[in-house]
């Protein structure tokens, strides 16, 4: 009876230690497991930081990005010269005008040379009603380029007038005459900088 008792009592005894020694492991891998989690949130936090400095600096390229095509569309590009002239002529007729292109070259200004720029002097006329030649002069004034307008010269326009007289035996004479137009039209010559890009 006293061996079934100790062998009872050893068996509980290391059923017990084996319980006390499961639960010491238990708690001490579940410390882990919660230091590990601890430590994996930690991490995540940390590259969250990291996906939103990145986000902000793509953002910040994307801006300087956009800052710099609008920089560019108020500049002429190399080799756009007849392009812009194009424009400018679509910009007279669309409203009426007759123009003509009187002169167009490039100039060189030191401070526009460091940065690969130039100017594009150009002399432009148009002739017709003075609200159409008034809203042009407005328009390239408005034209998404750096323009400098530097003169505009306006003229009432003069139209010659022949008169032929009868012919009185074998004498023939005519005459002109300088007259303003009855149309109200008008010339305007304007001279003006656009900055262009360089050719490479």
């Amino acid at each position: 009876m006293r061996s079934t008792t100790k062998t009872v009592t050893i068996f509980f005894v290391t059923l017990a230690i084996l319980s006390i020694g499961s639960f010491v492991y238990g708690v001490k891998y579940i410390e882990g497991l919660i230091s590990k989690a601890t430590e994996s949130k930690e991490e995540i936090e940390k590259l969250q930081v990291k996906i939103g400095h990145l986000r902000s600096l793509h953002q910040a390229a994307q801006d300087t990005n956009d800052d710099k095509a609008k920089i560019n569309s108020y500049i002429v590009q190399s080799g756009g010269s007849v392009a812009f002239i194009t424009e400018l002529e679509q910009l007279a007729s669309n409203i009426g005008l007759e123009y003509n292109t009187d002169r167009i070259e490039s100039a060189s200004e030191p401070e526009l040379d460091i940065q690969g720029k130039e100017l594009l002097s150009v002399s432009f006329t148009v002739n017709g009603p003075w609200s159409s030649v008034f809203k042009f002069i407005k328009l390239v004034e408005a034209m998404p380029y750096s323009i400098t307008i530097e003169k505009v010269d306006l003229f009432a326009s003069v139209a010659d007038k022949k008169t032929t007289s009868v012919t009185v035996g074998t004498t023939s004479t005519s005459t002109v005459q300088r007259v303003v137009t009855k149309e109200n039209n008008w010339k305007a010559v304007i001279l003006f900088d656009v900055i262009k890009n360089k050719e490479n």
